[in-house]
């Protein structure tokens, strides 16, 4: 039986695959080469689950896809995105977490080690926080993880009142991200 992935490739692509093809070792490559050719802004969703162990927190997933969490004129926002992967049986969702389909892929997905990179990370930005504060670059309370500037999810945003990053008046901003 021939089974399709579609609606995440460019000019209405479809991916074809057997089931024969779906139970090989390589399938989540084949399926990520292509979306890599045909279908790049997609990609990158499935490469940061990969990345990661097939497992990652939604929070930081939101950074990694580079969608909007705020309506954006000409934008597919993130959980539309992902509602896509969700229905195409690529992703799954737990709580907070998006996982790679083991219906799909013959994966070995860890959330033990999905939660170390998190810890890591989270405690990255907060050392990155107290840095950017104790030097000025940013106002001292201003420092927020995981925050939206510009329609988009930052790990790490803060208001700077640096004459350089001002604009007129208005505070500018320091935003980072891994």
């Amino acid at each position: 039986m021939i089974k399709k992935i579609h609606g995440l490739f460019k000019s209405n692509q479809s991916f074809c695959y057997s089931e024969d093809h779906q139970k090989s070792e390589n399938f989540l490559d084949l399926v990520m080469q292509s979306m890599y050719d045909n279908g790049r802004k997609y990609w990158y969703v499935l490469n940061a689950l990969r990345l990661h162990g097939g497992s990652l927190n939604q929070n930081f997933l939101r950074c990694y896809s580079s969608y909007p969490i705020k309506p954006l004129k000409s934008h597919k926002p993130f959980e539309k995105v992902m509602q896509i992967f969700v229905n195409q049986n690529l992703i799954v969702f737990n709580e907070n977490y998006y996982s790679l389909s083991p219906k799909l892929f013959n994966s070995s997905r860890s959330l033990f080690l999905a939660n170390t990179f998190e810890v890591i990370k989270d405690t990255i930005l907060k050392d990155f926080n107290s840095v950017v504060k104790n030097t000025g670059m940013i106002s001292f309370e201003s420092g927020k993880m995981h925050d939206e500037f510009g329609k988009f999810q930052w790990g790490f945003k803060g208001a700077s009142m640096i004459t350089a990053l001002k604009k007129g008046t208005k505070a500018g901003f320091v935003v980072a991200d891994m």
